[in-house]
């Protein structure tokens, strides 16, 4: 699953998962127009009994750990639409 954030003309970024998961979110500010892409190898939801979030998915992290991960972005161009 890859996800793309372009302009109207096409004109933008791609992120691709390179075998590990890959979680985005794109936010668009209402005031400026600004967009931004947010990308991540990993995520620690908010814990939640009405979910059904298992307990053994929750990302624990402590002072000094590290978790890693990778995905590739790429710029993308596709002219007027």
């Amino acid at each position: 699953m890859w996800t793309m954030l372009t302009d109207t003309n096409g004109n933008g970024l791609c992120v691709m998962p390179t075998g590990v998961p890959l979680h985005t979110r794109g936010l668009k500010d209402a005031a400026s127009g600004e967009l931004t892409l947010f990308a991540s190898s990993v995520i620690a939801p908010p814990y939640d009994f009405s979910t059904n979030l298992l307990p053994d998915k929750l990302i624990t992290l402590s002072r000094g750990e590290h978790q890693t991960g990778d995905f590739v972005m790429r710029p993308v161009g596709g002219g007027s639409h």
